[in-house]
């Protein structure tokens, strides 16, 4: 098995686990992946969960594959919290929203949830393989 599928597998038995938490009511998810990713590699993923918790999943897409080494951090951050207030299906007036954050993504998902002017509240932050170690 490759190293992409055992984590595959991981996320997906991971998350599986995290929508018992939010099985009391779900909230939309905006997705953040890693360096070297793009929005498009988790399109089958982002299927699944619009399917399992019936609800609106989307990724923020602030630098694709090989820029996302070489675009400065204030520049992808800005983007992000900019993709997330034009995205009327998240920005929801006192609403909440859930963000699930892959490897590097999860820096920009959490300088998303705390730093930009968002109009929902962050109800969670699911965080896998980030540098802060999913905490």
């Amino acid at each position: 098995m490759s190293r992409s599928s055992s984590f595959k597998i991981l996320l997906v038995v991971a998350l599986s686990c995290c929508c018992l938490q939010v099985a009391n009511g779900v909230h939309p998810v905006a997705i953040f992946h890693g360096l070297g990713e793009a929005c498009s590699d988790l399109d089958s993923f982002m299927e699944s969960l619009t399917e399992s918790w019936d609800t609106y999943v989307t990724c923020i897409e602030t630098a694709p594959r090989v820029s996302s080494f070489f675009d400065d951090f204030e520049t992808q951050s800005e983007l992000g919290c900019q993709i997330f207030r034009d995205d009327d299906n998240l920005n929801i007036e006192d609403g909440k929203v859930n963000i699930i954050t892959l490897s590097q993504g999860a820096i920009l998902g959490r300088y998303v949830a705390q730093m930009c002017d968002i109009k929902p509240s962050v109800s969670v932050i699911y965080s896998f393989g980030g540098p802060q170690q999913g905490v």
